[in-house]
């Protein structure tokens, strides 16, 4: 590891450090960039700021580029840049057993703003073989997490909010005002990867853009539900498919009262054609996956979202584009936009830009 915060403490700032080259190529071994562990039943670590770092070239085998877990509360993980590493970016963990208690088990109450991670790959990693299963940003297990204004590209997941682990969660995590773009397998992903994974519960996934996503096009989609989704929310997001035109799949029925709806779903060309699988029924025209899914009553298909570049790309809109003033005006997007510009100017634009 370059950096390991282990036991108990409080008020640590970790910034401005560059940490690479760190290596473990054994097929059952892991290694970290920047981890905190929380293993003290009795005090956690908290108050504690990781911002500025880079941590790049690593090669992690099971393990994570940057990782909080078991009794963490109370952090803020800002403005670090993340990359060419060959498992997840960064991870915020709970109920491995790295603290004795389960009720303290798990990374909970921090804020994750302004991080740029690209190339987090995990094909080729020994531990992984040619899987590509890496997240650019993942919650495994935590809780009241504020994940915003990030970018991640050219990973293969850019976010997933699941729990590995039978009859635990993640829950009440708020992603939103993100940019996930040229990803292999998914932009957003939640829920169990199996049926023998925990659920993903009460999240808010809000006012992100979602760009050219699913480029390996073997399993994924622009937005990938999976195991036991529970009360969440899903609202005002782009989601501007490549040529596939795979903007949802949702592969198991296991799921209670998610709310999907105020988001545009663009591929080029346009059209109301595309693939949205919903609780395993595959449906490929958007009038049929409304009705037959119940989602998107208020949603938009078929309008070019006017980023202002897909070749560089530049997730940004265009000052005529449709999105601005289509979405619904909610407090749970926050107070800012991508570039920390005011969220909401009379209706809220969608995606993570708001146009001034």
């Amino acid at each position: 590891a370059g950096i390991w915060i282990r036991g108990n403490g409080a008020f640590i700032e970790i910034r401005n450090n560059r940490v690479h080259d760190i290596e473990n190529s054994c097929s059952r071994c892991g290694a970290h960039g920047i981890a905190v562990y929380g293993r003290d039943p009795n005090a956690s670590i908290h108050d504690i700021i990781i911002d500025g770092n880079q941590v790049y070239n690593g090669q992690f085998g099971w393990s994570e580029s940057m990782v909080l877990n078991g009794n963490v509360e109370k952090f803020t993980v800002s403005n670090n840049v993340v990359h060419d590493n060959d498992n997840i970016g960064i991870d915020f963990i709970g109920y491995e057993g790295e603290n004795p208690d389960p009720a303290v088990d798990r990374a909970r109450d921090g804020t994750v703003v302004g991080n740029l991670v690209y190339n987090i790959n995990s094909y080729g990693n020994p531990a992984y073989g040619n899987e590509r299963s890496a997240g650019g940003i993942y919650v495994d297990g935590g809780t009241n997490i504020i994940i915003e204004r990030n970018i991640v590209h050219d990973s293969n997941l850019g976010v997933e909010l699941a729990s590995e682990h039978a009859g635990k969660n993640t829950s009440y995590i708020t992603l939103r005002n993100n940019f996930f773009y040229n990803n292999t397998q998914t932009g957003i992903a939640i829920g169990g990867y199996d049926k023998r994974r925990g659920s993903t519960e009460n999240c808010v996934i809000v006012n992100n853009t979602l760009y050219n996503n699913y480029t390996q096009g073997d399993w994924g989609a622009e937005l990938y539900v999976q195991y036991d989704t529970r009360y969440n929310i899903i609202k005002n997001n782009v989601i501007y498919a490549n040529s596939s035109r795979r903007f949802i799949e949702s592969w198991s029925a296991v799921m209670t009262d998610n709310i999907v709806d105020y988001n545009l779903y663009f591929a080029p060309g346009g059209g109301t054609d595309g693939t949205w699988i919903w609780k395993n029924v595959t449906y490929t025209t958007f009038d049929a996956y409304q009705s037959g899914s119940g989602n998107d009553a208020n949603g938009l298909v078929g309008v070019d979202p006017l980023l202002v570049s897909t070749t560089i790309p530049d997730l940004h809109l265009q000052s005529t584009s449709p999105a601005i003033d289509r979405g619904q005006n909610l407090a749970e997007a926050g107070t800012l936009d991508i570039d920390g510009q005011t969220r909401i100017q009379n209706i809220i634009d969608l995606g993570a830009d708001e146009v001034r």
